[in-house]
């Protein structure tokens, strides 16, 4: 988690296109949860959420409670489809990513002023989704192999 918001915070904003660069925390949270379940899921959205509120947010909490329910639901759908398959990291990403954004964007809207929707969506919310949906098989992939790498390494310390 730390490392992902160190690469976060000091590469990212050297790759943003447009002026937008991915949101690794949301794409954390997915890929916990595709490969460990709803409560992973969640567990990892909430103090994934928390570190971000404490360093980023304005409100302490809602990072934490948009991630946490975002994880359990990338979670959920993971046991009713195939973790390997590419095509549902990559539309679970672009889904979570507009699903949190736009959430995020009308709470934070309540609270302060009243944005316009339509360039929040069209500048913000919709790149950001596709920039997501295109680094989630990347960082999928780097967590799947540390957790291949945790197994192997717990069967082999297994004595039966």
């Amino acid at each position: 988690m730390i490392a992902g918001f160190t690469i976060e915070s000091t590469i990212f904003p050297y790759i943003a296109v447009w002026g937008i660069k991915p949101n690794l925390a949301i794409v954390m949270v997915i890929s916990i949860a595709m490969l460990k379940g709803s409560t992973a899921g969640a567990l990892s959205g909430f103090f994934i959420g928390m570190i971000r509120d404490v360093f980023f947010g304005k409100f302490l909490g809602l990072h934490a409670l948009l991630s946490m329910y975002m994880g359990f639901a990338a979670g959920h759908v993971n046991t009713r489809l195939v973790k390997e398959n590419f095509l549902v990291l990559v539309f679970l990403s672009f889904f979570a990513t507009t699903v949190y954004e736009s959430t995020y964007y009308f709470l934070y809207s309540i609270s302060r002023y009243q944005p316009d929707i339509v360039y929040f969506l069209k500048r913000i919310i919709l790149p950001e989704s596709i920039y997501n949906a295109v680094i989630a098989v990347f960082v999928y992939l780097i967590f799947h192999k540390l957790e291949m790498g945790i197994q192997a390494r717990e069967r082999a310390t297994r004595k039966y």
